[in-house]
């Protein structure tokens, strides 16, 4: 009896394998159900083990006369894990798309994922490329975000560290960027310096084509030069005012500066006046005081949001 329990044992696990080797090499979606009276007993968790490294396909230990819909429900799942996987789209930062083709993160990531990515067939092996990507010690976190079971799709996000973000940044830029503070300096001053170059771009480019060029000034260029001569013309008649008439004896930039400072007074007298009767001012009224006073150029920046911190503030207290 002993003997045929062998012999019968050996015909179930050569019709096992026969049946396995069939259904791989058709490529057909499967796995094996481990029919016991206990699937939760130890035994019969290792022996689904076994099977399931012994042939590479998912084993799941289930009393067939007992399974409910929950388990049925399991099973096709596992089912559909086995479908071909026939797109993977991995989500990295953007950033690291605009590196270099050779630059040594994009090279390392890159060949990370494609290497494994290569040796995925089935839906289920998805959870190796994430474990792969995550042995990278530049890559902060990897995860399964979306399946598409019925197209046999997967999408998987990596998330790269914020501090080589940084780092990439500094040795790609040769600038000194630490973290945000130093990004957001740099940014502004490379648009100050962008704005200025785009002033000069055109004619630099007539210069190469046609041996010169010329640079046009700004409209604010030509407020200035009309402000100054308006400031030089007040100055003149201020002093004439005061008693002087020379007007050799100070030069144009005093005149400017002498004029500037005396408007500068005038207004700050009329907003301070303004600011003494704030309480009988509407909101309306309000409101048109602080554009007013954002508009006058004679005015300091320090000025200006003085005054607006004061109507600010008596708006929200009342």
């Amino acid at each position: 009896m002993a003997a045929s329990a062998i012999s019968q044992e050996r015909n179930i696990e050569e019709a096992e394998e026969r049946v396995i080797k069939e259904l791989k090499e058709i490529n057909k979606p499967f796995i094996v159900l481990l029919n016991c009276m206990y699937p939760t007993a130890g035994a019969a968790q290792e022996m689904a083990e076994t099977l399931s490294r012994r042939h590479s396909v998912p084993v799941l230990p289930v009393n067939c006369l007992e399974v409910d819909e929950e388990q049925i429900r399991e099973i096709l799942a596992k089912i559909l894990f086995e479908f071909p996987v026939k797109e993977i789209a991995v989500d990295l930062p953007r950033w690291l798309a605009t590196l270099s083709g050779d630059h040594w993160l994009r090279t390392q990531v890159f060949e990370i994922i494609k290497d494994t990515a290569e040796k995925i067939t089935h839906i289920r092996e998805v959870s190796n490329l994430v474990d792969a990507v995550m042995e990278c010690e530049y890559v902060d976190g990897a995860q399964i975000a979306k399946v598409g079971l019925g197209k046999g799709s997967a999408r998987v996000a990596v998330n790269i560290s914020q501090d080589l973000f940084y780092r990439i940044l500094a040795e790609t830029t040769g600038l000194d960027i630490c973290g945000e503070q130093d990004l957001m300096g740099c940014m502004m001053e490379l648009a100050k310096i962008q704005k200025e170059y785009m002033r000069v771009k055109d004619a630099l480019d007539e210069v190469e084509a046609t041996g010169y060029g010329i640079v046009m000034p700004t409209i604010e260029e030509l407020k200035a030069i009309l402000a100054r001569k308006r400031a030089k013309e007040e100055a003149v008649a201020y002093r004439m005012k005061e008693g002087t008439r020379s007007r050799e004896t100070v030069s144009d930039p005093q005149y400017i500066e002498a004029v500037q400072a005396h408007l500068r007074e005038k207004l700050k007298a009329k907003y301070d006046a303004k600011v003494g009767v704030i309480g009988r001012m509407s909101d309306g009224q309000l409101t048109q005081m602080k554009r007013q006073v954002r508009k006058e150029e004679e005015l300091t920046e320090e000025d200006v949001r003085g005054y607006v911190c004061q109507i600010n503030d008596f708006l929200h207290h009342n």
